[in-house]
């Protein structure tokens, strides 16, 4: 994490040193309990995916999710003033996002395609997730491992309606599959840092 420091008062210095906390201690915690679990991933990686993600699409709510036991298992997202790190694994685990529940996911782990939502509110697709993250749009591009969907990436617009175009869909699932060329796939996520 980098932050532009620039004059101000004591109180932005401060908030900034509780957010670098804060993120510490996710990647403390996280990483803790992914080598406990065998899992490996490098948050750079994916900052590095989202960021692509995010100059291609301009949106910055960005989270990736693994697939396990008929489930979304939250992995990580970019932690944004709409929806930060903490409260997107906090609802996940209050609310789990059960995949033969879940219209929306059932084609896409059928169809192994990227799915657009453009408004939430009119599309029957919508997950009650959707509505419990205040998302208004939202695209959703599989990870395939051996003709299985093995993770989502959630591309999500809060606060606004986005018109997602099929060239950012398909611009964003290049960039995901490109970033698998340094993703050995087996259990859980490995992402070489």
């Amino acid at each position: 994490m980098h932050f532009n420091y620039k004059k101000g008062s004591l109180e932005t210095y401060q908030t900034l040193i509780l957010e670098y906390g804060r993120q510490i201690n996710f990647v403390v915690r996280h990483l803790t309990r992914n080598i406990k679990e065998g899992i490996k991933l490098s948050v750079k990686e994916f900052n590095v995916v989202f960021e692509k993600i995010k100059n291609v699409t301009g949106i910055s709510d960005i989270g990736y999710h693994e697939i396990r036991d008929g489930m979304l298992h939250p992995v990580y997202k970019t932690s944004t003033d709409t929806l930060d790190l903490e409260k997107w694994r906090s609802t996940h685990s209050q609310h789990p996002v059960l995949i033969d529940k879940t219209e929306i996911l059932k084609q896409i782990v059928g169809q192994r395609r990227p799915a657009i939502v453009n408004d939430v509110n009119s599309d029957k697709r919508s997950a009650d997730a959707f509505f419990l993250f205040g998302i208004d749009s939202i695209l959703i591009v599989p990870v395939i491992e051996k003709e299985v969907v093995t993770g989502i990436y959630c591309i999500a617009s809060i606060g606004k309606l986005h018109n997602f175009t099929e060239e950012e869909a398909n611009k964003c699932e290049e960039i995901i599959n490109a970033s698998r060329l340094s993703i050995p796939y087996g259990e859980g996520v490995r992402i070489k840092a």
